[in-house]
């Protein structure tokens, strides 16, 4: 085999590798990992994140703090970090910061919200609200 046909096998391998990697995350509803995070590191680190239900998440981690940058919360339980973005359907938000996005339903425990699109949610104690936390 001469070089140029080992550059392109080598190539297409790489290639096939990394679709591999796409249908792992996708298994989990993660669009893409950033800033150096791994499914490994979420298992260890974030294992609630998997127990979640999501969809084209794409997410990261900052300042050894979990980022979500984008994608659809479904539900489940969020334990600390920092959303940037994104659509939260329902879940029960335990902490963190949210930064701007907008969320649908859900139960918010604790945390800091700094804007975004509120439509409903509760607080702690199952009182429905229809403005942000920051409001309350």
């Amino acid at each position: 085999m001469n070089s140029a046909s080992r550059l392109i096998n080598q190539l297409l391998n790489e290639q096939d590798e990394k679709r591999d990697n796409i249908d792992d995350l996708s298994i989990y509803g993660i669009r893409e990992l950033r800033d150096g995070l791994t499914i490994e590191k979420i298992e260890k680190k974030y294992s609630w994140l998997l127990r979640a239900r999501m969809k084209d998440a794409v997410i990261g981690e900052s300042r050894g703090r979990l980022v979500w940058y984008n994608g659809i919360w479904e539900k489940g339980y969020w334990n600390g970090g920092t959303w940037k973005s994104g659509y939260w359907i329902s879940g029960t938000w335990y902490n963190g910061i949210w930064e701007y996005g907008s969320w649908s339903s859900g139960t918010w425990i604790s945390g800091t919200w700094h804007r975004g699109h509120w439509i409903e949610g509760y607080d702690r104690n199952g009182e429905r609200h229809f403005e942000s936390p920051d409001k309350w």
